[in-house]
């Protein structure tokens, strides 16, 4: 199965679908990264010292949002791309997954710029994997992902389940 890393370009003559979501699962996982390396630099900064934990959060902020934005619109506009082209039988799905994606950075967005502190961004994180209009939205596109999923494999060679794929 082919992968979805930078380097990694899909071949010539798939169906125009792939391609938009081939970028937006790349997309994806910038921005996965992007978090995930925020949230690890916060962690090793508060396991020496809580406070410098405290102001690297802080600090990080507002990079952090703003280069979440962008990367969330970059792969709001890749579904959006895909749906203009899909069959007619994936608009409806990937519908859902925008949608997903949209929730899930709104989530992130807000507990971002309501946190005064790591466990208040904690806090207003599980609020939010309480409620169940963000919840709703984060069932229908995990499950969207794998209807869409059994288009990809075998149109266009890589997965959007589980993001880069390695050979």
């Amino acid at each position: 199965m082919s992968g979805c890393g930078d380097d990694d370009a899909l071949p010539g003559g798939l169906p125009a679908v792939c391609y938009p979501l081939h970028e937006a699962v790349v997309m994806s996982d910038e921005y996965d990264d992007l978090v995930t390396s925020f949230m690890t630099e916060v962690e090793a900064a508060a396991a020496q010292d809580p406070e410098e934990g405290e102001a690297v959060f802080l600090a990080g902020l507002g990079e952090l949002d703003a280069e979440g934005e962008v990367l969330i619109d970059e792969i709001v506009g890749l579904y959006d791309d895909a749906i203009a082209v899909a069959p007619s039988n994936l608009p409806a799905d990937l519908t859902k997954l925008k949608e997903g994606v949209l929730a899930g950075w709104v989530m992130l967005a807000d507990a971002l710029n309501e946190a005064e502190s790591v466990p208040g961004f904690y806090a207003q994180l599980n609020y939010y994997f309480d409620d169940p209009d963000y919840t709703d939205v984060a069932y229908e596109a995990a499950a969207a992902v794998f209807r869409v999923d059994e288009y990809t494999i075998p149109e266009c060679g890589f997965q959007l389940s589980i993001g880069q794929q390695q050979e």
